[in-house]
């Protein structure tokens, strides 16, 4: 249904409209020479040959059910959005949704909906996406879907965004991250936040366990780059940019299986929503950071993100809490012989004390805690060294550690 009027495309890196929702989940159901087809192009699309790619999935249309060919020509269609040529794109995705509304499958409706709206935010036309993406969220809230929800919120944001209504745009963005966050389905998050190519290729790991070293390779640079949009983000005090980026890092480091740039992007999702004043969703990231931590990382490593746990623990308000934290920090750094960083948590743990009223308490707190008496004054005494080798108390013992 292509016309005439001439079409003004947004310009590139002013503005990204959102991703087709492609199913990129590898599809057992799928008969053999439709996997096939399927298999072969989407490999091909990792590697940004999308005129080859859309050749393999045309090949396995004519023995598809209409499920199988939905999928195969929504995949078709993001290669062709990827090439920058959304008029046949519009013209697949156009059928996709006559079909899905022949069949009375609410769901492809759904689905073929946002896609025109993708489509149509590629050729400047944001009023009639805007519509495209409300009829998608509508019929996702009929069915219900949670991927037709968080794809059409997430378009809808798109929108907000493009209209510099970022207040709005976060706001969507953040409701369809949550509800892909909380979904069975692992791969509709970075379907959701990284497009076709580099989602698929985190669904597809499953499939390549035997190549680590490729997939480390392929995975450590788009992470760097995400790091680096979310400090850039993060230094403006973009918070809500800053964590789609960190998000974005932690989903393709995920892939690649680094633990190290997980354990790090978590961390800085952590100093983000920090800032946001999201103490809940800043403690539960730096938890997972030290959890993976735990798992490789060096004692050292360990020492300071359990103390700046703690620390992140007194600035949410739980002061009490802190206490612990810094206890089993202090007493982490003492199994491992860390003198430096046993001092520092123990002035630490007695300045934040002091901050928050409660350094009359904190004998007691720590004895809660295990710290016998004689322990308890071996602490002060190693807190009140790290202060004199340091020149003065600690002003604030909650800092940021980006690190």
């Amino acid at each position: 249904m292509a016309d005439s009027k001439k079409h003004h495309h947004p310009k590139h890196g002013h503005w990204s409209p959102p991703q087709p929702a492609v199913d990129l989940a590898p599809h057992d159901a799928f008969n053999a020479h439709v996997r096939g087809a399927y298999m072969s192009g989407s490999e091909t699309m990792l590697d940004t040959m999308w005129e080859v790619a859309r050749e393999e999935f045309a090949k396995g249309l004519a023995d598809a059910s209409p499920g199988e060919a939905h999928a195969l020509c929504e995949l078709q269609g993001a290669c062709f959005i990827r090439q920058a040529m959304p008029e046949p794109a519009l013209e697949l995705f156009e059928s996709t949704l006559e079909t899905a509304r022949e069949q009375a499958d609410s769901t492809a409706e759904s689905r073929a909906l946002y896609n025109l709206g993708v489509t149509r935010c590629y050729l400047g036309e944001c009023d009639v996406a805007e519509h495209l993406f409300q009829q998608a969220l509508q019929l996702g809230h009929s069915v219900p879907s949670d991927e037709c929800i968080a794809f059409a919120t997430m378009g809808l944001a798109r929108i907000q965004e493009h209209a510099k209504h970022r207040k709005e745009a976060a706001e969507l963005q953040q409701r369809a991250l949550e509800l892909a966050e909380a979904n069975e389905d692992r791969t509709l998050l970075p379907r959701l936040l990284l497009g076709p190519e580099l989602g698929f290729q985190l669904a597809i790991e499953e499939l390549r366990r035997g190549s680590e070293s490729r997939d480390e390779h392929a995975g450590r640079q788009p992470a760097h780059g995400f790091e680096l949009d979310g400090d850039r983000a993060y230094e403006k005090a973009q918070m809500d940019k800053a964590r789609i980026a960190y998000r974005r890092m932690l989903l393709v480091a995920g892939g690649a299986g680094s633990p190290a740039i997980q354990a790090r992007a978590l961390r800085k999702l952590a100093l983000t929503y920090s800032a946001l004043g999201d103490w809940p969703s800043a403690l539960r990231y730096l938890h997972q950071s030290l959890d993976l931590e735990r798992q490789y990382a060096s004692p050292a490593v360990v020492a300071t993100a359990l103390r700046v746990f703690a620390a992140a623990t007194a600035k949410s308000g739980d002061h009490e809490g802190a206490i612990g934290r810094y206890v089993e920090a202090y007493r982490f750094c003492q199994m491992h012989e860390d003198i430096e960083r046993l001092r520092h948590t123990a002035a630490e743990l007695v300045a934040s004390a002091d901050m928050h009223g409660l350094i009359e308490r904190l004998p007691l707190l720590c004895s809660e805690h295990g710290l016998s008496a004689d322990e308890f004054q071996q602490l002060l005494d190693e807190g009140q060294k790290w202060i004199d080798l340091h020149g003065g108390s600690i002003d604030d013992p909650d800092s940021d550690d980006r690190d």
